[in-house]
Formats: structure tokens, sequence, C-alpha cells
């Protein structure tokens, strides 16, 4: 099914003239018609309102203060019922993030689009589905509708630095600041078990990516300032494009775990973080408003709140409340789908209006294509209804049916007050779901907490529910899940003194000595066994359970200590060193060698004899800014140890490095590397403070990092990293450069 255009509607007929006007009048009034067509282009423009979707993630049905809560204080949402319309019963179609977003967007229930599946319920922080390139979203209908559009927030349909047809701006959006998926999606070493649901979570613990457009502008990204950036680059787009038509999606972060919150709102909620949060989001929507207000857009502009599903009650104080319904997020219960929904359009919908009728976000869709004088794509199941009538007019809503996915299955549906549920199972801790036959049945205007099974009463009922969940069903055809596939990321194994890193798509696993030796200086030309090497002992620390982060603790004869801390990331390896003397006297440590070899990345077997140097036309290093292969010019072979090779920078005395070849060129950089066997893949490494690059005899790279003979209580933070990303060596560049600055730096 390819992307279609949108439907345009029906132009209105131009007025006639009456019969008793002379012809001279009427041709006057066309022309003067004609010339209002070309100077505003579309008679129906300044008819297009403005339209505003907020969006929480994770709030429940019971967390706001027009919604029942007793403590947590929501003024401006309650305002913004008080001036417009809250629905009671409003329903996201998905009860976790990714496919109630896709649902939003699309019109459709996510088992539609392939953006559901029964095992990974969200897109993850690997995945490389995204939803897909077929699927019309709003922010292209409303775009061809000459809309402009924006996305302030979280997106969590597309991981772009994996798929860039991810991207938002693939999809409809002119714009885009936010995340790309959950804050709790990119942990970094320093994040304890439970960190999602402490009542205290660090900033540090997390390292989620801050993206303008498709710029990376900052990681890990402060948590407590995301509310006020948002809710800023939200009234910077209301103000810049006030005199046009435009479409805002403002998807928040929170209440999404873990919590975090500003200054201004941090201990000030009698419900605790959780309240501090949704408080905080609660001024967001007011600056929103307000803004309308001061550019005179409110009685332009359609602004809809809402959240993605239900509150994630798993985690406990720092979840959220579903009020009287039953489970929460993850769930088919009411408390997973059934969430706020909140209608503003000052002048156009009735104040203090309540709508009991059922409604969906994927009405939205519908809703919205409407009031901007278009219509839904015909090629293609739309599920989304027009709810114009009911806002603008209070009549009931349209929709008498809704069917309640867990992934791509059906497990319950409802027609008007009442609900079948085919299968039920709690939004987490349930390993498989409960069937049930007979289903069970409840009256939702009666019983809406989900109490009393009545199927037996109502044999008619439950029949009729059968019916329309045949006749939906009919209209699902099967499609590829977006959710399942994931691209290849590292992890870290150690066996005695090797570090092992390992990748599906790495030719093979790649082996460090980790580490070799530590070194004295003045060890050019003196033996290594007598007197360059420093005994050390090596102990495991500790690895975490997804292979990722790897803690190990080196302790030398002198006394020194170096804390290592080892993270493995999608394409490259981060090393965090702390070196520390605590002894009284100069330590005689100066450099260390964590010695690589890369026989199976270069497509050679471990234990082959062959020639010492068959590898080195694959291997490199950078000089004169440019990148060099092996043998590179002015080979040094003479030394105490041959072969071999070693390059020493500027900042290094010459007399204090590797007793190998010295090679008299210095390398312009820090990097070290060599390409993969099909030279598709480049392995590259470097350290901060560095001391040597080195080529040695066992298809092994590396390059040193620098002690330099720590003083009495003396320490010292040393950082490395190892590369493995394809083989785009300007991109290898750019990302070494930004990572090691200093070292374009004089020494």
């Amino acid at each position: 099914m390819r992307k279609s255009s949108i439907i345009e509607p029906v132009r209105a007929k131009q007025p006639r003239a009456d019969s008793a006007i002379r012809k001279e009048q009427s041709m006057a009034c066309l022309l003067c018609l004609a010339l209002f067509w070309f100077m505003t282009g579309d008679l129906f423009a300044a008819e297009k309102p403005n339209i505003v979707i907020i969006y929480a993630d994770d709030l429940g049905y019971g967390d706001l203060g027009c919604y029942g809560h007793p403590t947590i204080r929501t003024p401006h949402l309650d305002r913004m019922a008080g001036e417009g319309m809250r629905f009671t019963d409003f329903y996201s179609a998905g009860e976790v993030c990714t496919p109630s977003r896709a649902a939003l967007l699309t019109g459709r229930y996510p088992v539609r689009s392939g953006m559901a599946h029964e095992q990974f319920r969200v897109l993850r922080n690997r995945s490389t589905g995204h939803l897909p390139a077929e699927e019309i979203t709003l922010a292209e209908a409303l775009k061809a509708r000459g809309y402009t559009t924006a996305l302030v927030g979280k997106w969590h349909l597309g991981v772009w630095s994996i798929e860039p047809a991810g991207h938002p701006l693939r999809h409809g959006f002119d714009s885009y600041f936010g995340l790309p998926h959950s804050n709790d999606m990119d942990p970094t070493s320093a994040s304890p078990r439970g960190a999602n649901a402490n009542a205290d979570p660090r900033p540090e613990w997390f390292n989620g990516p801050l993206y303008r457009n498709e710029e990376l502008i900052e990681r890990p990204v402060d948590q407590t300032t995301l509310t006020r950036r948002y809710t800023e680059e939200a009234q910077r787009f209301i103000r810049e494009h006030k005199r046009e038509a435009f479409f805002l999606y403002f998807a928040h972060t929170f209440p999404h775990t873990p919590l975090f919150a500003s200054k201004q709102f941090r201990g000030t909620s009698r419900r605790g973080l959780f309240g501090d949060v949704v408080e905080e989001l609660d001024w967001s929507v007011g600056q929103v408003l307000e803004t309308l207000r001061r550019e005179k857009l409110d009685r332009k502009t359609l602004v809809f709140f809402s959240s993605d599903n239900g509150p994630w009650l798993i985690m406990n104080q720092q979840g959220g409340s579903a009020g009287l319904l039953r489970d929460g997020k993850g769930s088919t219960w009411e408390g997973g789908m059934r969430v706020p929904g909140i209608a503003w359009w000052p002048g156009k919908i009735k104040p203090g209006s309540v709508q009991t009728g059922i409604a969906s976000t994927m009405d939205l869709f519908a809703t919205c294509l409407d009031l901007a004088g278009g219509q839904s794509p015909r090629d293609r199941v739309i599920d989304g209804l027009v709810l114009t009538d009911t806002l603008l007019r209070g009549a009931p809503s349209p929709r008498h049916t809704m069917f309640y996915y867990r992934g791509t299955t059906l497990f319950a549906a409802r027609k008007d007050r009442w609900k079948l549920h085919l299968l039920t199972q709690k939004g987490y801790g349930q390993p498989k779901p409960d069937a049930h036959e007979p289903p069970l049945l409840f009256d939702l205007e009666a019983d809406p907490g989900e109490t009393f099974n009545v199927s037996t009463n109502h044999p008619q009922v439950v029949a009729e529910l059968r019916r329309e969940i045949d006749a939906h069903r009919a209209t699902v055809t099967p499609v590829k899940s977006q959710l399942e596939e994931m691209a290849p990321t590292l992890t870290l194994a150690r066996s005695n003194n090797w570090l092992i890193i390992r990748g599906r798509h790495l030719p093979g696993p790649i082996r460090i000595n980790y580490l070799e030796a530590y070194c004295r200086p003045g060890s050019t030309d003196a033996d290594w066994v007598t007197h360059t090497m420093i005994h050390h002992t090596n102990e495991f620390v500790s690895l975490s359970a997804d292979g990722k982060t790897l803690r190990l603790k080196d302790t030398l004869t002198d006394g020194v200590t170096v804390e290592h801390t080892i993270t493995a990331f999608d394409d490259e390896v981060d090393f965090r060193l702390v070196a520390h003397n605590p002894s009284s006297t100069r330590s005689e440590a100066h450099w260390s060698q964590p010695c690589v070899r890369l026989s199976r990345f270069m497509g050679f077997e471990e234990s082959s004899a062959g020639n010492a140097t068959d590898y080195l036309p694959r291997c490199f290093i950078f000089l004169d800014g440019k990148l060099a292969r092996m043998p590179t010019r002015d080979w040094a072979t003479q030394a105490r140890y041959v072969p071999g090779q070693t390059w020493c920078p500027v900042h290094v005395p010459r007399t204090d490095v590797n007793p190998r070849p010295l090679s008299p060129l210095v390398p312009s950089n820090g990097l070290i590397g060599a390409f993969s066997a099909d030279e598709k893949m480049i392995f590259a490494t470097a350290w901060e403070p560095y001391q040597e690059l080195f080529q040695g005899v066992a298809r092994c790279l590396h390059s040193d990092f620098r002690l330099g003979g720590l003083a009495p209580g003396e320490r010292k933070e040393i950082r490395g990293k190892i590369y493995l990303m394809p083989a785009d060596v300007a991109a290898l560049v750019s990302r070494y450069q930004k990572d090691f600055p200093e070292h374009g730096k004089s020494r």
C-alpha cells in the first residue's frame, strides 16, 4: 500500500447572482471573488484552526484534579476542562507507548501498521523497525492542507540513529525537539538495580539523547530540565508561526519513570515526586494555553490533552493512579487504556461540557483533518471517527465500539455500555493470559471498575459483541511487526586476564590481554622482564546481567590501584579508569598496554602461524592528517625486540616507550586501527592521556595509556575508546575528535 494524497473536500459552490441584478454588477462580484480567491489561495484558509495535541506519558485516569485526584494540584488542566470539554470514556488504542503513539498519529489500530508485537511491546533503543513510510501521519495529512508542523518531546516510533527513515522529519514534521524514546532506555553503568522506581533518581544514571531535528545536542540530557525546555520550545513554535496554520504535537516525557522535576517543583506536592512531576506538567499546559491567549490565538486553536496509556503501577509510589478503574499500563482492563481526554477551544466548545460517550485518540486523526477542511484517506481502513459535531455542537459521540489489543492479540471489545473480555492479563507480572469461555462481561456504566461479571445474565449482549469482534477481525490484514528486529550491539565477557568483546555483527570475538603490563620509564632499550614490567594483580569486581558493564580493579606491587569501568554500547566500548597512589612514594608506573588481538576480525585463524606481518596492509594510523596504511614510510627495523613498530607522540620522551622499533614519524592523532577482512568495518582505539601507538607481532594493535608516575596521594582519571563501526573514515575521525578534543591541541 503506497502513501496516498489526502482527499480534497468538495468546494463550496459559487453564489449565484440574483436575476434582478444587472449583468455588470454580477460580473463585478465574480471578479472580486476571483481576486479574493487569488490573494488567499484557499477559500477556507481563514477557517483552519491551529491544532495542538498535548500527550502525557503514563498519566493515569485518576491523576488529575478534574478526574478526582485529592492531592495532586492541576489548576491549569482543571481550568482547561472547565473552559472546554472533558471526556469520561476516552481511550488510547494501545496499552503501552509505541502502539498508542502509532494509533494517535495514523488514526488506525496499531496492529494494522505493524507497530505492535506479542513479546516486544515497544520499540527498544536498538530496534531497526519504525513507523512504516506508507502510513499517513496526522502531520503529513495536515501538512498537505498547508499546515506547519512540529513535534516537541518523545517520539518512540523509530530509532533514527540506527534507521534514518524512522525520524519524525520523515513522517511529516517540519521540526523536532526531544528524545527518540522513553527516558529509561539508556541507563549508564552507574544506574543501580531498580533505578526506574527510585524515589530519588540521579540524572547521571541515564544517558538519554536530546535532539534538535537530526542533531544530537545533549547527551546525557539533564532530565530535570526537560519539561521546562519542552515548554519553552512549544511556546517558541507558537509565537514564530502565529500567522499561519500550525500543528503542534507536544509529547511529554513524564510522568514515565524515572521521574525528574525541576527545582521549582521538586518537593512541592503532597503526592511526593510523582505529584511534583504531574504538577509541573500541569504548569506546562498552563504556559501553552497562556501563550495562545497572549498571541490572540485561543479562539483559533483546538487544544487536546490526553495520555498514551494508563499508570505504570509496578513503579509503586513513582507510578500513577487509574482511580476507580482496574489495573493500569500494559493491560486491557480499563485502567490500562481509558485515559484523561480534555478538549479546549474557546468560543467553539461549550465551557464545562462533559462527554460521556466513547471516544479515542484515533478519532483525533479524522477530527483534525475534518476541521482542516480535509478528509481521511480512502485507500486504507481508518479507525478514527470525526468528533466535530461532538466538540462544536455537543452531539453524542459517533463511536459505539472500541477494541482492546495487547500486542497483536485482541483481548476485549466494548460496545456502548458493555465490555467483553476474551482474554485477561495483568499489565506486568502475569506471564500468560487467562482465557475466558464464556467471556467475561461487564456493564461499564454501572461497574467501571470491572468487578462483577454479568455474562450469564446477558447472553444476547455476549453474542452481539462476538459478532462485532468477528466483523472487526475481518478488516485486519496481518502485516510484519516493526518491533521485533534489533540492530547488533556489543557485549563484554572476561576469561582469566582476557577481556572479550562480542557482537553478532562482528567477524569474530575481539580478545584483549587486559592489561598485558604496567611499565616503567626508560624502556626504549631495556629488558622487558627485568626492567620494563611492573607486576600487578587483576581483580574481577562485577559484570552486569546484560553483559554491557564490566568492573575490574588492578593493584600494582608499588601499591597503586587502578579501578576500571568498561561499558559496551552499540558500536563502541568505553573505558573509564581511576588510578590512585595511596603510598608515600612516587610510583614507577608510567604507562600500560591493553593488547588487542585482531586475528579473527581481520580474517585469520586465531592459532595460525602465518607471517607475523601478513595483516599489516589492513592496519592504519594517521600521518600528516591522513589515514596511512601499514607498513608506513620510514618503517623502523632496529630495536632490542623485533619486529613491530612504535609511534611516539611529541608529549612523550622517546626514551620512555616500548622496546620495539621506534618510528621516526610522529602520529597526527591518537588513533590506531584496522579494517576487517572484507574492508566493511573498522576497529580503532584511542586513550587519553595516551602514551604511544603500537603494532605487535601477534596480530595485535594498541594505543597505550599514560600514567606518568603518580605522586603520593595523586589520583588520575583516564579514559579510552574502542570503535567498531562501518568503514567510514570521516565518520570515525569525527567521533574521535568529539570524544578526544584535547588530542587536537598542542601539548
